[in-house]
């Protein structure tokens, strides 16, 4: 009787304590926040989209190319860069919240992250199909969708974690795991110079010289990008004389190394460009 008395008095304890408020933490603030951040964003980009784009964005007397029209698009323009806001925004609801010390019973704050995570666990499957053409596509090739990830691959990626984690949960695993990852100077080394290896092994078919590009097969997309730095060192100007599809400024960096050198080939420029794509990882 005693020993029943306690569990309930423990398990009336454990309730006052899921009910009573307290500080939200910075992760749970994120998740709680996440899903009005994102419906604000959505409604932004729906609503101001058109007006901002047309007001602010609207081409003017620049042209892509001189006897090359394009359709421009000011509204997707806008609403691009609002949905760049997404993120700056949250990151202040959380320290808002961080700094307010917002409190939430722990029951209602744990329901509102699994909102959020059920939410996020949702959208992604539907970036999943949009991607394999099932979902929000107006094309229809006459053979079916081409799919990114095949069924294999998608079964691969939903055990993998799971193996992952009931491994771990296994007796010794993680002290063993623990104990091959403490760092050392000759694993440090070791680490930067396989991860070096692998990142020039991933990017090298990037760099592309003329040989190599005229024995390419199938379509060529690298002359599109080049025209961008290469109208630069023909003395044009983005926007005033030439309108980049691309970026707007990158392209003066890439000018810039091959005015330097003095070679403006395909394998300078690709040399340029996968360093850039180097640092930007």
């Amino acid at each position: 009787m005693n020993r029943r008395q306690t569990q309930q008095q423990r398990l009336a304890l454990a309730r006052r304590r899921q009910s009573r408020p307290r500080a939200l933490e910075p992760g749970e603030a994120a998740w709680i926040g996440l899903l009005p951040c994102a419906l604000l964003v959505l409604a932004a980009i729906v609503l101001l989209g058109p007006p901002l784009g047309e007001t602010f964005l609207g081409p003017g007397s620049e042209r892509f190319f001189p006897r090359i029209e394009v359709a421009p698009e000011p509204v997707e323009h806008a609403r691009y860069i609002i949905a760049l806001l997404g993120a700056p925004l949250l990151a202040a609801v959380v320290l808002l919240a961080v700094r307010r010390s917002i409190a939430l019973p722990a029951r209602t704050a744990r329901v509102m992250q699994d909102v959020a995570q059920a939410a996020l666990f949702g959208f992604l499957v539907l970036c999943l199909l949009a991607l394999n053409d099932v979902i929000f596509t107006s094309y229809r090739p006459p053979s079916g969708p081409n799919p990114i990830f095949g069924v294999s691959a998608l079964l691969a990626a939903a055990a993998l974690p799971l193996l992952a984690l009931a491994g771990l949960r296994a007796n010794g695993v993680a002290a063993r795991l623990a104990a091959l990852a403490r760092e050392t100077p000759r694993r440090r080394w070791t680490c930067l110079f396989v991860a070096i290896l692998l990142t020039a092994t991933w990017l090298l078919p990037a760099v592309n010289t003329e040989t190599s590009i005229a024995n390419a097969h199938g379509n060529n997309l690298i002359p599109w990008d080049m025209d961008e730095t290469f109208a630069i060192l023909d003395g044009r100007t983005p926007l005033h004389d030439y309108h980049a599809m691309y970026a707007q400024l990158w392209p003066y960096v890439a000018a810039s190394v091959l005015a330097l050198v003095g070679s403006p080939t395909v394998g300078v420029w690709t040399v340029v460009m996968t360093t850039v794509t180097v640092e930007e990882g």
